[in-house]
């Protein structure tokens, strides 16, 4: 229940704090009113348990930034009615990208500091060509849009499928 809540709703950096500190005493707390000697660091802890050492215990601000890149990722896909939603309010005529949040939902500016880690995590297949040509990974670099120093208002809204005659 807890973990769904993080992903519905972006907790203040001192909420964190405060869920950190009680997983935290769990481990270093107190007996007979003496202090535990802390072994190692938090961040230590949160490290994962194989490959560096840790004991793998998530910490919670990755885990909101990661419920983040998830909704960032379910808005590309339309997966959910949700999705949809978000993408059809704020993203009617321009690609989720370039979608600034302004004055938008508390959920949209929660996304936006996360979206561009995680179009670094995404690589969309062309398949039918329904990708963007500037604004999507398709091509195994970074987005075209990065390379470019501006791209052509008439040409924004180009996808791949739009060149698959020229060169058939």
């Amino acid at each position: 229940m807890p973990l769904y809540l993080l992903s519905a709703w972006d907790p203040p950096k001192a909420v964190i704090t405060k869920i950190e500190r009680a997983l935290a005493n769990f481990f270093w707390g107190q007996k007979d009113d003496k202090r535990k000697f802390h072994w190692c660091s938090w961040s230590a802890i949160c490290l994962p348990i194989i490959e560096e050492g840790g004991l793998g215990i998530r910490s919670s601000s990755d885990v909101c930034i990661t419920f983040s890149m998830k909704l960032w990722f379910n808005i590309q896909k339309g997966l959910s009615l949700w999705a949809r939603f978000m993408f059809g309010k704020y993203c009617k005529t321009r690609h989720p990208i370039i979608s600034q949040p302004g004055s938008y939902s508390p959920m949209w500016r929660r996304l936006a500091p996360c979206h561009m880690l995680a179009e670094s995590f995404l690589f969309w297949i062309v398949g039918k060509g329904h990708v963007s040509l500037w604004y999507d990974n398709w091509c195994d670099l970074d987005p075209l849009y990065l390379l470019m120093d501006e791209i052509p208002s008439q040409c924004s809204d180009w996808r791949v499928e739009d060149f698959f005659v020229l060169i058939k």
